[in-house]
């Protein structure tokens, strides 16, 4: 009985470990995501013709959008 204790415990130990790199592995992928998208966003934006007084507003929106998301992203992903 103390031998499949002893099994149980290391194989749980295991999986937290495997499960942690796995959440570290996805966080990463998040933020990489995130930085293509912008990267996306100010290609499009270059290539559009630019027009005074627009796009300005929504630009900021949407970098303090990005900024949300990563701020939300490291609060769900660091330890507390």
């Amino acid at each position: 009985m103390q031998q499949t204790k002893d099994n149980l415990v290391e194989r749980l130990i295991a999986v937290e470990q495997e499960y942690a790199a796995c959440q570290e592995q996805l966080a990463r992928l998040q933020f990489e995501v995130l930085d293509l998208q912008q990267q996306l966003e100010e290609a499009e934006h270059k290539s559009q013709p630019s027009s005074p007084g627009k796009g300005g507003k929504k630009a900021k929106a949407t970098r303090l959008a990005r900024l949300e998301q990563a701020a939300a992203l490291l609060d769900k992903h660091l330890p507390s």
